[in-house]
């Protein structure tokens, strides 16, 4: 059996693989090793060698047959059928061309005058150059009539010496046998960028602000492509056209640069450091000794790096202000560039008090620190202009304690004052008593008298309710207005205006009085155990405060004179009432309050129901206890040591004649019992 090589077989060559034959033995089927074959072709348009190997001279079908020789006699053992070649199989070998646009890899513009090298890649001729040609003005070239068909391998390098890296195509050219166009082949540039006087590994070292010139080094035609990329913000880089890269030091850093041309890319590093720390003075433009509000001060702020001004105008200076209240707000102007080192703002003191200017110029990563400098001005004055004045100088008696607000009489007064506007003027007053002897008040401002001048100041009229606290004469009153209720926003300085009132005491009507009981002891005095008032005479927040206070708690009765006999057989007295006092004010002298205050603001007085005698005391009559067996009396031990002995009249057990230091028995004294010891004394 012929075994045959793969075709195509093409004329004028002889196909390296050879034909092969296996031979079997009738008997049995089995393999020949190594058989003696003899090789010969039926057909005349080819001629097969010893080795099975064919070379085809013409076209057409071609007949390949063997003979199986005994190797030792030579003789034929068997003879093969004919293996037929197709005719369709049997061809000229192909021829082809190779086409392609070699371009820059960076910009696509056509590479002229690049070197095509076609390059044998076929067992035995690996390496062989089999055609060289040169790209044309548009970087076109062809390789003509290229061996092709079975069996052929090439590869094509292409390269322009000085300028762009040799291309190696491979694998795309294994047994072709048509045109093959490799389009647009692109080439990388040889040639490399640098910078003047950096090496690869270098940095370059700037300054916050400094400036640095570099030279870039490369083909003139690349000098319009150039591109340049920081790798953050601390660093600006511009390419000016002509080769040269500026760089400027922005910020404190480090910061990558990757410059670009053709496209190649070099990467370097650009150390920015900043500049030493800063220091500054600011002054107060010609100083005055004091400032009032209003007026405005003018300040310069100078400011240092290593002992050289900052002559830097787009250096931004902020000023700022501390008000008196905490309150942080911007001068004129808040910002200021430097001129000279030197930046100046002005500021126009709105309120009093004390003013702490700052000025600060920040490190804006240039410098090593910020800078705040700081000055103060201390006790800016407000305004005069406000006042107040009384209608009447002193007020004299204007209510009595314990009056409603409104039933007082009214304190009126004219005032020159400050406000945002009309209606801001009620708020802001403040009525006071060192004497402490107002409870409320209310500062009323007449609506219809109201008239505006010039600087924020107006003329008003108005009056004062006052709820006094106490009673008394000549209390001194404070009226006050503060146009704001900020004391670190006063612009005028506050109003004042003092006077006196006076404010009676209020009635104290005694409504009852509870004598203990009363037993005839030859005194004028009885026991008091209450007093009552009248509930409506106390002011309402003395509820708890007003209750009497009664000396020794005995009040002294009226005489009950011998003459007047009436009193003892009825056996009252009264309370002596002493309130005849001149201006219907004055003490019982006996009767006070617990709260020494409150007797200041009442006046303790009997009311009108009880009539002229006073309060009755009822006095009981007094029981005597006589012992008769010796002749003498004894009296009860409540009466005194000099009545208790006296010689007996009358003896009998009820005789009530007689006189006890002229005070009959029977019209003071009670006879009670004759007979029993243990009442006596």
């Amino acid at each position: 059996m012929i075994t045959a090589p793969d075709g195509p077989f093409y004329i004028g060559e002889t196909c390296e693989a050879p034909f092969k034959a296996t031979v079997r033995e009738i008997a049995g089927d089995t393999i020949i090793e190594d058989p003696s074959i003899e090789w010969f072709c039926t057909t005349s348009n080819g001629v097969i060698d010893a080795a099975g190997k064919i070379t085809v001279n013409a076209g057409g079908e071609i007949g390949i047959a063997a003979n199986y020789k005994d190797p030792d006699t030579g003789k034929i053992l068997g003879v093969s059928t004919p293996w037929i070649i197709n005719g369709n199989t049997v061809k000229e070998r192909p021829r082809y061309n190779i086409t392609g646009i070699v371009q820059d890899i960076y910009n696509g513009e056509p590479v002229c005058g690049a070197k095509a090298d076609l390059i044998s890649w076929e067992d035995g001729d690996a390496g062989k150059i089999v055609d060289t040609v040169y790209t044309g003005d548009n970087g076109d070239f062809i390789l003509k009539d290229v061996k092709g068909g079975k069996g052929t391998e090439y590869k094509i390098t292409i390269s322009k010496e000085g300028r762009y890296n040799t291309k190696e195509i491979r694998d795309l050219f294994t047994d072709l046998e048509e045109d093959f166009d490799l389009g647009h082949i692109k080439l990388e540039t040889s040639d490399r960028i640098s910078l003047e006087e950096i090496h690869e590994g270098e940095s370059i070292d700037l300054k916050v602000g400094e400036e640095k010139t570099i030279n870039v080094i490369c083909p003139k035609e690349w000098q319009r492509e150039i591109t340049l990329t920081p790798e953050n913000d601390h660093i600006t880089a511009i390419y000016r056209k002509n080769g040269q890269i500026t760089l400027n030091g922005v910020k404190e850093g480090t910061a990558g640069l990757k410059v670009s041309a053709h496209g190649q890319e070099l990467r370097i590093t650009v150390n920015v450091e900043r500049y030493g720390n800063i220091t500054g003075l600011i002054s107060i433009i010609e100083r005055s000794e004091s400032y009032y509000v209003n007026d405005t001060i003018h300040m310069q702020a100078k400011f240092f790096s290593n002992d050289v001004f900052i002559n830097d105008a787009d250096k931004k200076v902020s000023f700022t202000v501390f008000y008196p209240d905490g309150t942080v707000h911007p001068a004129n102007p808040e910002f200021s560039g430097l001129t000279d080192g030197t930046a100046v703002a002005s500021f126009t003191f709105p309120y009093k008090g004390s003013y702490t200017f700052s000025c600060t110029l920040e490190a804006d990563e240039k410098y090593e620190e910020d800078c705040t400098i700081s000055v103060t001005v201390d006790g800016i004055k407000p305004l005069e202009g406000q006042k107040i004045t009384y209608k009447k100088e002193q007020q004299g008696v204007i209510g009595t304690y314990g009056e409603s607000i409104n039933a007082a009489e009214k304190i009126e007064f004219e005032a020159t004052i400050a406000g945002a506007d009309k209606h801001d003027l009620e708020k802001g007053w403040e009525v006071t008593s060192d004497d402490n002897a107002i409870e409320d008040y209310t500062v009323i401002i007449d609506k219809n008298c109201i008239e505006q001048k010039e600087k924020g100041l107006f003329d008003i009229s108005g009056y004062i309710y006052l709820k006094p606290s106490k009673a008394g004469r000549d209390l001194n009153l404070k009226l006050t207005y503060r146009h704001t209720d900020h004391e670190e926003q006063k612009v005028y300085k506050d109003a004042e205006a003092k006077t006196t009132f006076s404010i009676d005491q209020k009635l104290l009507r005694v409504k009852g009085i509870t004598f203990e009981d009363k037993i005839y002891d030859g005194t004028a005095s009885a026991g008091i155990k209450e007093v009552t008032f009248h509930e409506n005479d106390i002011a309402q927040n003395d509820r708890g405060k007003v209750a009497a206070n009664i000396e020794g708690r005995v009040f002294q009765l009226a005489s009950a004179s011998r003459d007047a006999p009436e009193n003892i057989e009825e056996g009252i007295s009264y309370l002596l009432w002493e309130d005849e006092i001149e201006g219907g004010q004055g003490s019982t002298g006996t009767i006070t309050l617990d709260d020494p205050e409150m007797n200041d603001n009442y006046l303790i007085v009997k009311d009108e129901n009880i009539g002229e005698k006073g309060f009755i005391c009822e006095i009981k009559r007094r029981p005597i206890y006589l012992k008769v067996s010796d002749g003498t009396r004894e009296y009860g031990m409540d009466l005194l040591e000099t009545q208790k002995k006296a010689e007996v009249l009358s003896c009998s057990g009820s005789d009530k004649a007689g006189l006890l230091d002229g005070d009959q028995i029977g019209e003071r004294i009670t006879v009670a019992d004759t007979s029993l010891p243990e009442a006596l004394v």
